[in-house]
């Protein structure tokens, strides 16, 4: 067995050891201590479902978000994301006793991955395979692969029923003895490295950067220099985009007022249009609030109130410094209203200063 850590986390250092003589140090951490998700996660870009992922896992997690670290394994095409959830507490007593033992550079890879997993690949018609064989670090547990990215370990007197109850849902399910990783197939194991993200190692090679700190320092400094001598010129521009995106974000509170934190306003609100199980019979109030957006975004003195849908109909409370700033969104938005739509404002209270009005806009 290689060098791996118990269910004490206490670390143990075999020689000769497989990693080593495959130019790589891989320690083996109990599987136990490591959950292997599978869940769907919307967007079409890799920063979009990334920075949705936490909100769509966090109802599978028993323990608080801030105190889990995520390493993601794999995303299909269906957008179903597997991920390796193990507690940030745990990873922290691990990598400590790597450094002590001067292997900061080593790979924490859980052992059910350490079973060979490259002759069971099927197709979508093929019978269903597992791999399992007895845990090594584990006293008392099996250890099972039942996917390229998944796998867990179970408790031997477990074991049987654990197989029964997942033939009963699959049939087909075949279970097979597992043989180890080979040597050649070691490298294959860095997607399933727990030292990722802010667990990442201190890589050697940043040495080499050392003597070039100061320049890079200067260079720095210079650019620092530039991008303040061109701040006041995007100042008005960003204050302009926090004020739409707050009234972006008021808008999707009405619509959607079970919403608890917003994470990715694009992300959430597709992800409540695949969920819900009605659709709007002719428009969509997100189609009407897509045109408003646009006309607001253009016209930042108009500021929206209250929103209220039914029958087809969406009403906005609107207010502006006059008359005329009321005419320019008006204006603004019947020129990108699409046919079907129409749009009427009436106006409700009209001072020196201020002038209040509802916005109503009907599916013909």
């Amino acid at each position: 067995m290689n060098s791996y850590f118990d269910l004490d986390d206490q670390l143990h250092i075999a020689e000769p050891d497989l990693a080593n003589q495959a130019g790589l140090k891989i320690v083996w951490v109990p599987s136990r201590w490591v959950s292997v998700l599978r869940v769907f996660v919307p967007g079409k870009s890799r920063h979009q479902w990334l920075e949705a992922m936490p909100y769509a896992i966090e109802e599978q997690l028993a323990q608080p978000l801030e105190a889990l670290h995520l390493v993601v394994l794999n995303r299909d095409k269906q957008g179903m994301v597997t991920v390796a959830v193990v507690a940030k507490q745990r990873m922290q007593a691990w990598l400590s006793a790597l450094a002590e033992s001067d292997l900061k550079q080593a790979w924490l890879v859980p052992e059910c991955f350490s079973l060979d997993y490259t002759n069971q690949e099927h197709g979508a018609d093929s019978l269903a395979c597992w791999v399992a064989m007895d845990s090594m670090i584990e006293p008392h547990s099996r250890l099972v692969r039942t996917g390229r990215y998944s796998g867990l370990s179970i408790d031997a007197s477990h074991w049987a029923a654990f197989v029964q109850s997942a033939q009963a849902q699959m049939p087909a399910l075949v279970v097979e003895p597992a043989s180890r990783v080979e040597v050649e197939s070691i490298s294959a194991l860095r997607r399933f490295n727990l030292c990722q993200g802010e667990f990442a190692p201190f890589s050697s090679a940043s040495r080499q950067w050392r003597p070039w700190r100061w320049p890079a320092g200067l260079a720095a400094l210079w650019l620092i220099l530039l991008g303040v001598q061109t701040h006041w010129q995007t100042q008005q521009t960003l204050e302009q985009a926090q004020v739409y995106q707050q009234q972006t974000e008021t808008l999707f509170r009405q619509l959607f007022p079970q919403t608890q934190r917003v994470v990715n306003i694009q992300v959430q609100t597709q992800s409540f249009l695949n969920q819900s199980s009605a659709q709007a019979a002719q428009v969509s109030p997100v189609q009407i609030l897509s045109l408003l957006e646009s006309a607001m975004g253009s016209q930042t003195s108009v500021k929206a109130g209250r929103m209220e849908w039914q029958n087809q109909r969406l009403s906005l409370s609107l207010s502006a410094s006059n008359t005329e700033q009321l005419e320019q969104f008006m204006s603004k938005l019947n020129t990108n209203l699409p046919a079907g739509l129409s749009a009427r404002l009436q106006v409700q209270n009209l001072t020196a200063n201020q002038v209040e009005g509802v916005l109503h806009v009907n599916a013909n």
